[in-house]
């Protein structure tokens, strides 16, 4: 019982990730308004995320972890951002 997945949650989760991937398309767009957009804020939950892993699994691996992960998550964010920079450096010149 405790393994079995909710599909709503499964679905609310596909919706909202949706909504956010749709929230970074309209960032350019003058006539949505700010509220509608995603935060350029990043790395808010960061700290109580890294705690929570500390207590659950320690230091030493968390820490290797986090050097895992940071870099993949680093790697495209930088893809896509690159993207975005191609994309208009096509468009200006």
């Amino acid at each position: 019982m405790a393994n079995q997945r909710v599909s709503s949650i499964d679905q609310f989760r596909g919706a909202a990730i949706l909504a956010m991937v749709l929230g970074s398309c309209l960032i350019g767009v003058k006539v949505i308004p700010a509220w509608l957009k995603r935060s350029e804020d990043i790395g808010l939950t960061f700290g109580l995320s890294f705690a929570k892993q500390v207590g659950l699994n320690g230091a030493r691996n968390t820490d290797i972890n986090f050097f895992k992960r940071y870099p993949a998550i680093l790697g495209a964010g930088a893809l896509m951002g690159g993207g975005r920079l191609l994309q208009r450096c096509s468009t200006q010149g």
